[in-house]
């Protein structure tokens, strides 16, 4: 073979995948850009562009994933198609039509009608999410796949619930082009099937996938399953739900075999398959809503039953700790009687009279005295006149019961005192299959739990606003998570199962060891403000449990040992940049920019300042921001400012601080003029999350890898390299410790004055030279 035909197939030849080209290739140059203004180019362009290799990279990714199961034949075959009409398509310009800006006039109006009709910021704020979701501009295809990865893994972690699993088999997985029919097969089941048939109509759609051998084996129990299979996927990454299956399936067979004795399920209340499932929430249908008909059948309302189902709960729970004390209370008396018989056979049985009347007086006592009365009706037995009763109690002849001293056994004292602290105590710290609970704590089972949606009736409004709303919300989260907990973790204590469930979310979802370390800081926080959230009456101290303390320490450990890997910090001349590119479109979004980097401040910081906390300081001379007005021209290449934090994560902490620094004169210009339009208590920038989103953008054009956090990281960085001592450094950004410093610095990456002057001494100390 010539040379020439050896160049001609290595030009051919797919280029290598490399980590760099796979990001460059998700990060931004495919399937992010709109195609519905492409026009048409000559047959020679899409040959051309067919054979770059930058498209041929793309091909051998996507091959890559098929091959590992991740995308089907059709999904690839799309990918391909849109990334080759999207590079067609770059070679027309695009016009983009940029929204108008909101008004002040607009934004106040809106805030107004907002206070008067609250649905309305419900309604706003669902309409941004959706905006949200929308600029991901992620392909549906390239999404499906992930959705579908991260369903498989909390379907083996048992955190899906049967409505999830029942609605993925006709959406999620199904291929591209059957998605619409799966689509019209999921609401014809809801349409036209009875409720009770929908559930085996699903799981006997999922038989007919199966393997025949499969179908002979596990036909005859498809009927009496009461949770839904889980889907089918004719792809290596579905055998994992294939064994899910095979498992759910096996425990019915052995329930029918053996009725009453599923592998370990009626001894814990458990139907087959219902631990690999967590309880619905009301999201899913599984709340306690129940509705109501009129007299033509139609539904006109629903009854909110969740009083109801708490009762109902607590009566389950009730009647299973009445049937431990009593099986508890039986064992202890038969081991007591066969104590004195084994006594008698040697003594005889004179010797054990007294033992036995004592025994039948701390019996009778420990019962309700109705029970006493029903016992001593009986005849026969032990003692005497009265003996054994006729429903399996001890009588009495009333000579021994009057003068029997409580001269317990150690065996019938432990017996009576577990009696007695199970009707005193209601709740306990083991949470079995039942959702009840037994003896010896104050913890109460989760599945008892009623989460307020709100802020519950009996809460103070001061109580209620102690906490932000994210931190209620993330309370709240949790609270749900704790309360529909697999099923076989309710047989723990409550510490160990939600050290069970955050482990178990961290492994489905592949959780860093810093989300996995706030996930226990705020299951410990929701518990602790239990009554805040739920009808419970006191808070639960899940850190007196050393299990607790010993996960949450680990994991805080974790966090420290693991590398961090935080957004790109931002340098001088970028921001400088990014400030030119926000002065043509926002120029209050070029001023919150500059105040972040002039302040070293977070973006929550700057937003949550009110007019009334910034100063502006011309001279020697300090005046009121609110004595300028918009046509004020400041003096000079900078001016002083001083800014008072008052709210935000760092006065959180270390309360009020004031922070001095300066603004160039354009931006102390503009800030005069904002100052101008805003009353002392006013927000000093009222569409904060609008600004934050177009520094966001104006940053990642400049440096892809840069966030809002990148601003901070970079000033305080830059502050250092110019030699500005530590204690200034901590001043600016509010830092109360030196080591929490030194994390933003990268820990070494930037030295501080004094780290580089003790470096300096101690280089010099130990290679022996003068000082």
């Amino acid at each position: 073979m010539s040379k020439t035909a050896n160049a001609e197939q290595v030009a051919q030849r797919p280029t290598p995948v490399t980590k760099t080209a796979r990001r460059e290739i998700w990060g931004g140059s495919f399937l992010q850009g709109k195609t519905s203004n492409v026009e048409k180019v000559p047959a020679s362009a899409e040959a051309k562009i067919s054979a770059s290799a930058e498209f041929n990279t793309f091909k051998a990714l996507l091959q890559e994933q098929q091959r590992e199961g991740l995308l089907s034949e059709v999904e690839m075959k799309g990918l391909l198609e849109k990334a080759l009409a999207k590079m067609v398509g770059e070679m027309v310009p695009l016009t983009t039509n940029h929204a108008p800006e909101e008004s002040t006039s607009d934004f106040f109006r809106t805030q107004r009608e907002e206070e008067l009709e609250p649905w309305k910021r419900r309604r706003r704020w669902a309409q941004t999410q959706l905006k949200n979701i929308a600029k991901r501009g992620e392909n549906p295809l390239t999404m499906a796949a992930t959705l579908r990865r991260q369903f498989i893994s909390e379907a083996e972690s048992g955190l899906l619930t049967t409505t999830e699993v029942f609605l993925a088999r006709y959406t999620l997985f199904t291929e591209y082009e059957e998605m619409r029919a799966g689509l019209v097969t999921l609401q014809g089941i809801l349409r036209n099937m009875d409720p009770d048939d929908r559930l085996p109509l699903h799981n006997w759609l999922v038989f007919e996938d199966m393997e025949p051998m499969e179908r002979d084996r596990y036909g005859p129990v498809i009927d009496s399953l009461e949770v839904p299979l889980f889907p089918i996927w004719n792809h290596p990454t579905g055998e994992r739900l294939q064994a899910l299956n095979k498992r759910l399936l096996s425990e019915a067979v052995e329930q029918r075999k053996a009725p009453g004795t599923v592998s370990g399920g009626a001894a814990t209340g458990m139907r087959p398959g219902e631990s690999l499932f967590r309880k619905n929430t009301t999201l899913f249908g599984g709340g306690y809503q129940a509705p109501l008909y009129n007299a033509e059948g139609e539904k006109v309302a629903t009854v909110d039953l969740s009083d109801l189902e708490v009762f109902l709960c607590d009566l389950s729970r009730r009647l299973d700790e009445l049937r431990q004390s009593e099986n508890a209370v039986g064992a202890a008396v038969v081991n007591e009687v066969r104590s004195c018989l084994a006594k008698a056979r040697t003594s005889g049985i004179r010797g054990q009279r007294d033992d036995l009347r004592r025994l039948r007086a701390n019996i009778n006592r420990s019962l309700p005295p109705t029970r006493v009365q029903e016992s001593r009706m009986g005849r026969g037995g032990y003692g005497g006149r009265g003996g054994y009763g006729s429903r399996g109690y001890y009588g009495g002849d009333g000579e021994g019961d009057a003068d029997a001293e409580l001269d317990m056994t150690a065996e019938m004292r432990r017996a009576l005192m577990y009696a007695a602290d199970a009707a005193k105590d209601k709740s306990s710290a083991p949470l079995n299959g039942l959702g009840s609970t037994a003896v010896g704590s104050v913890v109460a089972c989760p599945r008892t739990w009623y989460i307020y949606t709100a802020k519950p009736p009996h809460v103070s409004q001061l109580a209620w606003t102690a906490l932000t709303p994210a931190m209620r919300g993330l309370h709240l989260k949790w609270l749900h998570e704790l309360r529909a907990m697999p099923a076989d973790l309710l047989g723990q204590d409550l510490a160990s199962a939600a050290i069970g469930l955050v482990m178990r979310m961290a492994r489905a979802r592949r959780w860093k060891w810093s989300t996995t370390a706030k996930a226990f800081s705020a299951i410990r926080g929701a518990l602790s403000n239990l009554p805040l959230y739920t009808n419970q009456t006191r808070g639960i101290d899940i850190t007196v449990s050393p299990e607790w303390r010993a996960a949450a320490l680990a994991a805080h450990r974790f966090e420290r040992e693991t590398i961090a890997q935080p957004p790109t910090p931002v340098v001088l001349s970028e921001v400088v940049q990014a400030m030119r590119l926000l002065d043509q479109t926002s120029p209050d979004a070029s001023l919150y920019l500059a105040m972040m980097w002039s302040f070293a401040a977070r973006a929550g910081d700057i937003g949550s300042l009110q007019a009334r906390d910034v100063r502006v300081i011309e001279g020697a001379a300090t005046a009121h921001p609110h004595q300028h007005d918009a046509a004020v021209e400041v003096a000079g290449d900078e001016v002083q400012v001083v800014l008072t934090i008052r709210r935000g994560k760092g006065a959180k902490f270390r309360g009020p601080y004031a922070c001095a620094s300066a603004l160039t004169r354009e931006a102390a210009s503009q800030l005069a003029r904002v100052l101008a339009r805003r009353l002392p208590r006013q927000s000093l920038f009222q569409n904060r999350n609008e600004l934050r989103d177009r520094i966001r953008t104006a940053l990642r054009k400049i440096s892809p890898g840069a966030a809002l956090p990148s601003v901070r990281k970079g000033a305080v960085r830059h502050l250092a390299a110019q030699g500005v001592p530590e204690a200034q450094l901590m001043r600016l950004t509010g830092h109360t410790r030196v080591d929490t410093l030194h994390r933003y610095l990268g820990y070494g990456l930037r030295l501080t004055s004094e780290a580089e002057t003790a470096l300096a001494s101690a280089g010099r100390v130990l290679r022996g030279s003068p000082q």
